[in-house]
């Protein structure tokens, strides 16, 4: 293993110092965790999604967008992780809080023009992956993404070297590996590595390699940079530029020709967030192609309602659903997963994520009796607090005297408050819940309690009776799923006949 550079060391310490490299949030810190687990299951990894607002907005956006081309709508996170699957699911959430992180607090036009590089190098990046056949376009997305990175963070930290450098590169037409040599005692292609290993995120394309050692998707993402580079860059392009782009990625591809404006037309059709971050309509990405074909002007400098990622650098959580609707369009999901006689794990996640977006904020636990009917177990458990699993709910069936015991005996549902009788959890999950209230429910499908669904607040909003409502209900359609997998399989081994 080579020894790294001291001076690249240095910088990326003065780099970290100055707050100028994105700090990864704790939920997605979890989300890395979770997706790489080989025991981790998609309640898992959606419960933690579920966590953050903007995260599921993104997961659910790019699960419905023409790029997955999905036969129904998604309407569910668990949905979603299970059609995208948990490696794309683990790159596309590094990609977006890396991007979303960066852009806080931009007042700098000069920076917000590169995050718009960045991200339309992503997007470029994913689709012509896509095309090439690559083996993961998602990678590809967050590769590309993170193109302009280093740049960024050396023009947040060191205002004034970046600007000698980029003098270098833009007007006396120094390569950007040499400049920042140069300037900064260190390579381009040691600073992407860096960080890049920061992040984990393995190593980048090279600025300055022999692309002829570069495999496909590595090129393709250098070609989309181009792209990118040239519709937000502060000088104009002209129709040869274009041109000689377009040929270089037809060749890459196999193909006679490749119309710009239509793949770019497409990207914008394919990510969805290019309209949420950037406020462009496909009407306006066309005319930033024949603005670069005219070759008088930056497309970035007169298209008309471009915002560089106001959606992004306000900092402002997408706003939430009306809990009415959005209970009526899961409540309906889950509907449709009983009437297919899914898997009942499917069922499960559906409910949870239908108790936990729509009662919020919530601890909401899904138990059932063990085969001896002594204990009621944790199954799942969604929640903002990482240190609590769903195997630590357990509750013995005596003493009698606990809420949740009685819920299970007179198969009816119930609601405690702080300071009432014990529930009967253990101590140690009740200090890490600190529970103001609960409200729980039975599952009883053919009349028989199997378990029940419990959610429980550490806040003094009170549950509301509409909320228990909804509770009841989830638990009634979970019922109504196990009664419609004993019918399925009564009705297979009927059908198999005596063995």
């Amino acid at each position: 293993m080579a020894t790294q550079n001291p001076k690249l060391v240095i910088l990326l310490e003065e780099l970290q110092r100055n707050n100028s490299l994105p700090v990864l949030s704790q939920n997605t810190q979890e989300v890395c965790l979770v997706s790489s687990q080989e025991n981790s299951s998609a309640a898992n990894l959606a419960a933690v999604i579920m966590r953050d607002c903007g995260m599921t907005s993104n997961i659910l956006a790019l699960a419905n967008s023409a790029y997955y081309c999905p036969l129904e709508p998604v309407k569910t996170v668990s949905g979603a992780v299970m059609l995208l699957g948990f490696e794309k699911v683990r790159s596309m959430v590094m990609g977006f809080t890396i991007f979303q992180q960066s852009t806080k607090g931009l007042r700098n036009r000069e920076l917000t023009r590169l995050y718009a590089a960045s991200y339309f190098c992503g997007s470029f990046s994913m689709a012509l992956a896509k095309d090439g056949k690559c083996r993961s376009p998602e990678e590809a997305f967050v590769v590309g993404l993170l193109y302009q990175l280093p740049r960024i963070a050396l023009a947040n930290a060191f205002p004034e070297k970046f600007r000698v450098m980029e003098t270098m590169v833009q007007e006396q037409g120094v390569p950007l590996q040499q400049a920042c040599l140069k300037v900064f005692e260190v390579s381009y292609d040691e600073l992407c590595d860096g960080i890049a290993g920061l992040y984990n995120l393995g190593k980048r394309p090279m600025q300055g390699a022999d692309t002829s050692r570069m495999d496909l998707q590595s090129r393709l993402v250098q070609e989309a940079g181009k792209l990118a580079g040239m519709m937000f860059s502060e000088k104009a392009t002209g129709k040869a530029a274009l041109d000689t782009l377009s040929k270089d990625i037809s060749k890459l591809l196999g193909r006679n020709e490749f119309p710009i404006d239509e793949f770019v037309k497409r990207a914008g059709r394919e990510d969805p967030n290019m309209g949420r971050f950037f406020n462009l309509k496909e009407d306006d990405l066309e005319m930033m192609v024949k603005i670069l074909e005219w070759g008088k002007a930056s497309p970035a400098q007169i298209t008309p309602g471009l915002a560089f990622g106001e959606a992004i650098a306000s900092g402002k959580e997408p706003e939430k659903e009306d809990p009415e609707v959005l209970f009526g369009r899961l409540m309906t999901e889950l509907a449709k997963v009983r009437r297919k006689a899914a898997d009942i794990n499917q069922t499960l996640m559906i409910a949870q994520e239908t108790l936990f977006r729509c009662l919020s904020p919530a601890h909401v636990f899904v138990a059932f009796l063990d085969e001896h009917r002594m204990y009621l177990v944790g199954r799942l458990y969604t929640g903002a607090n990482d240190l609590v699993t769903a195997g630590q709910f357990r509750v013995a069936q005596k003493p009698e005297n606990s809420p949740l015991v009685r819920c299970l005996n007179t198969a009816a549902p119930g609601q405690w408050g702080k300071g009432e009788s014990d529930l009967g959890l253990s101590e140690p999950l009740m200090q890490r819940l600190k529970l103001h209230s609960a409200v729980f429910a039975p599952v009883t499908p053919a009349g028989r309690t199997v378990g029940l669904y419990f959610v429980g607040r550490d806040t003094d909003m009170p549950f509301s009776e509409r909320e228990q409502v909804w509770l009841e209900q989830v638990a009634e359609q979970v019922s109504f799923s196990f009664e419609a997998m004993s019918r399925l399989r009564a009705s297979r081994a009927a059908a198999a006949g005596p063995k």
